[in-house]
């Protein structure tokens, strides 16, 4: 897997796949995302809308930011 492959799902913990079964990794304790932030599931979400990654956020009353390390050449987001 390349360096700069990075699937995060936001508020998530542990693993889970989407439907293209490509997998995410939540960002609970994880080495790219801010400490101490509160994480929500979704109230209600359509059956069409694949779980992974839709379900979670991560939510904050301020600014914050999510540091990735990155090799060099082009980025995809």
């Amino acid at each position: 897997m390349p360096r700069d492959d990075i699937l995060l799902d936001c508020g998530a913990t542990g693993k889970g796949n989407d439907t293209d079964g490509r997998e995410w990794r939540g960002d609970a304790s994880s080495k790219y995302a801010p400490p101490n932030l509160a994480s929500a599931d979704a109230g209600a979400q359509d059956p069409s809308v694949p779980q992974v990654p839709y379900l979670t956020a991560r939510v904050s009353a301020a600014a914050f930011t999510y540091s990735f390390p990155l090799g060099p050449g082009r980025k995809f987001l």
